[in-house]
């Protein structure tokens, strides 16, 4: 869609922008948007309105880092599963809020 200034053209949603490059097949026009296939790092987001003669100019550029640890674990006994520290050293006391390896898996351990 080529970038214009709207005046009267209708509009039809929103294009959702990651590192420059469109996320969504057509224009959307829900208010929130769920990334589900970021990868981890740092990442610059923009939406464009999206108009029936073309795009709007970019909102405010957002930068969001995501760490790649999708699971938080609230119970687990490290007697009876193997729970490393991000060093790789093997822990059996684990502290609320800090980070560990199970599995393979990154977590953050929560006290109940």
């Amino acid at each position: 869609m080529e970038r214009f200034t709207p005046v009267d053209a209708k509009f039809v949603g929103y294009n959702i922008y990651r590192n420059g490059q469109r996320l969504n097949d057509t224009p959307t026009t829900a208010t929130t948007y769920l990334d589900t296939m970021v990868t981890e790092g740092e990442h610059q987001y923009v939406v464009r309105a999206a108009y029936d003669r073309g795009e709007a100019p970019a909102s405010n550029m957002v930068t969001v880092t995501t760490s790649g640890i999708e699971t938080v674990i609230l119970d687990i006994d490290p007697a009876t599963i193997p729970v490393y520290d991000l060093n790789g050293l093997r822990v059996y006391t684990l502290m609320d809020g800090n980070i560990y390896v199970t599995r393979g898996e990154r977590f953050v351990y929560r006290k109940r």
